[in-house]
């Protein structure tokens, strides 16, 4: 069987221009055996390394930024850290992103169709009627338009060349469901051409064709690896960032206190003759969180005496619903259709990838238990700690149990009123 590809912009941007990941790798081997070709057009590869431009810069700069910060400017003169503070200009980190890219391209043996001599006239009809790509609420699609109709002008210039017979199939993937629309209006009639919504669905779809590789996804749906599976995604979450979403100040503490109700769909990728294989698991669970910060509108940060007069703390156990991707490396060696099934079994070997960052998102968050807020304390003339309960109006100072003079004013101060 030959295929094919057409990735959508959203695919690579997906990805986050790692062309180098499970599935663009997996691309890559079938194009070196002789079984994948990919198309792209100047549309998506303008777009493609525009939004490289755009995005890796900013996350470059930011990363200069962060080393350039003067807190760090005493390990500069430290020679073990010197190497780590030599981050390379945004602009290089730029052209490198789009080097790589180039590099994929040829590495899978792009061709790049034309969009000259698309129906234009058939285009400007679906934009004045509202057909596919231009929905009621996204009606300036001429960029996805222009990109379908190269697509199927390639997908019927092939058929009328060279025929797409059972042995040749013309695979299109994107996440966009009016552009998955479109296309599949595009090409009524015509056999052999597959619309998935991602590279999940596309890995999963050859792996339809490989008895061996579809046994081994039964055996996993059917739960029978469901403990090496479960333990798998508890340890990469546990071993993510975790930031809180919209949170305006900084995290004092985190601790993840429970993962459970953990659900996942494998997709397989590849399997591999040493027993090994490489499969995909769309990931949703439910994580219980404790954090704690200081609410800075709520708190008073003397600037002189470098410590706060008032400090609001507020302690939360909040739950979280999380999805995520992982791809993970299976010895599949003791799954074998002609095995007994009591002898069967599949065992974790490696993550190939797992979530660096995990955000937890405020409208994910299912239920919120506020631990305390502890209205802050100040220190006293015993060096002792107080709880500041208001301020003096007369010399400002917090007013707490040590110092209250009974009518609204420090002692220091009440005898006067």
């Amino acid at each position: 069987m030959y295929y094919k590809v057409f990735l959508d912009t959203n695919i690579y941007d997906g990805a986050n221009y790692s062309f180098h990941n499970a599935m663009f790798s997996l691309l890559r081997k079938m194009t070196e055996d002789g079984a994948l070709q990919l198309k792209i057009n100047s549309v998506v590869e303008g777009e493609v390394k525009k939004h490289i431009g755009r995005d890796v810069k900013v996350a470059a700069k930011k990363l200069l930024e962060a080393v350039k910060d003067r807190s760090l400017s005493s390990f500069r003169n430290i020679p073990s850290f010197q190497d780590y503070l030599m981050i390379p200009n945004p602009k290089d980190w730029v052209q490198k992103a789009e080097e790589e890219f180039e590099e994929f391209l040829i590495s899978c043996n792009c061709d790049r169709i034309s969009i000259n001599g698309i129906d234009v006239e058939k285009i400007m009809e679906n934009y004045f009627n509202q057909k596919w790509p231009f929905e009621a609420a996204k009606t300036d699609e001429f960029k996805d338009a222009f990109i379908v109709a190269s697509i199927i002008k390639d997908i019927i210039g092939t058929e009328d060349v060279l025929g797409i017979t059972e042995d040749q199939t013309y695979c299109v993937i994107s996440n966009d469901k009016g552009f998955r629309a479109a296309l599949e209006q595009g090409t009524v009639g015509i056999e052999d051409v597959r619309i998935f919504p991602g590279l999940k669905e596309f890995t999963d779809y050859l792996a339809e064709k490989d008895n061996y590789a579809q046994h081994i996804k039964a055996f996993i749906e059917s739960g029978n690896a469901d403990d090496e599976i479960q333990e798998a995604v508890k340890e990469a979450i546990n071993s993510a960032d975790i930031s809180v979403e919209s949170l305006f100040w900084d995290i004092e503490e985190l601790d993840i206190l429970d993962i459970d109700e953990i659900e996942y769909t494998p997709y397989i990728i590849s399997v591999y003759d040493e027993g090994i294989a490489k499969v995909s698991f769309a990931v949703t669970c439910k994580v219980t969180v404790y954090y704690k910060y200081t609410d800075e509108n709520e708190s008073y940060y003397d600037k002189e005496d470098q410590c706060y007069l008032w400090q609001k703390i507020v302690e939360l156990e909040e739950e979280y619903t999380v999805a995520f991707d992982m791809v993970l490396s299976l010895d599949v060696s003791n799954c074998k259709p002609e095995m007994d099934e009591d002898d069967e079994e599949i065992l974790f070997e490696d993550y190939t990838e797992s979530p660096s960052c995990i955000e937890l998102e405020k409208d994910r968050c299912i239920s919120t238990e506020v631990v305390s807020e502890t209205d802050p304390f100040y220190e006293d003339l015993d060096g002792e700690y107080d709880y500041a309960t208001d301020v003096c109006p007369d010399c400002g100072s917090p007013i707490g149990i040590a110092n209250d003079g009974g009518n609204g004013f420090c002692i220091n101060c009440a005898p006067n009123h």
